[in-house]
């Protein structure tokens, strides 16, 4: 009987630290809590966040839903027909229907030009076959596993500026990443200086500021400017 009442004293000794534990717990107060912001779709990324790229966040706001159509302003859904602009910086990308509306408009060209709403360059012809963002399928189909409106391959598009080098990225909105590599290495105009920079990017043209030293047109001097481009004076 005793042992038996050791062990009910020492349960009841038990329940009463765990309720007093729960009595002394510190809840925070409902006055005083913030609530999160909601998310949304589209919505800018948290401060301090890095950036994604260009692509990447296309990529994303596509296969989410929340890229807009900039003609029509409504979304544009995984299974509609698109066209996007491969101009220079714009890559916007369109609803093809819409962007085929907007060519019959008064102010979108003359004859079988066409101009693209967001860049204003001049097409020579209005767009009419739903490609892929690499252009090399035709009415891509919905993938659960890739990007809407690709194709699932590799892009391998050029980056221009004599690069050589096709993207590696699976087919995808938006400019193609820096590419990886370095161009061939260059000197500067009058042969001293020997330099390189990325590849895919415009050539620097560095000259290295020291006397030029080339033989002058008399055939007996040397210029004696600074190492320049173009021909010496």
């Amino acid at each position: 009987n005793s042992f038996c009442t050791l062990l009910v004293g020492e349960a009841l000794a038990a329940s009463n630290r765990k309720l007093f534990r729960f009595r002394n717990l510190q809840l925070p107060s409902m006055s005083n809590a913030k609530p999160k912001p909601a998310g949304r779709r589209g919505s800018p990324q948290p401060s301090g966040a890095e950036p994604q790229p260009r692509h990447a966040l296309m990529a994303t706001q596509l296969t989410n839903g929340a890229y807009e159509c900039m003609i029509c302003t409504e979304t544009i859904r995984h299974s509609v027909a698109t066209w996007s602009c491969t101009v220079g910086e714009c890559f916007r990308v369109f609803h093809l229907f819409c962007v085929k509306k907007w060519a019959k408009s008064g102010g979108s060209g003359e004859g079988t030009s066409f101009r693209c709403p967001a860049c204003q360059h001049q097409y020579e012809k209005v767009p009419g076959k739903y490609l892929c963002f690499c252009g090399k399928r035709r009415d891509p189909q919905p993938d659960g596993f890739i990007t809407p409106h690709s194709c699932g391959d590799t892009c391998g598009r050029r980056r221009g500026h004599g690069c050589p080098h096709g993207c590696s990225l699976q087919c995808h909105p938006g400019p193609c990443p820096d590419c990886p590599h370095t161009a061939p290495k260059k000197t500067c105009p009058c042969g001293k200086l020997e330099y390189t920079y990325p590849c895919g990017k415009p050539d620097p043209k560095r000259t290295c500021e020291e006397q030029c030293g080339k033989l002058l047109s008399c055939g007996q001097h040397k210029c004696e400017q600074p190492c320049h481009h173009g021909p010496c004076a």
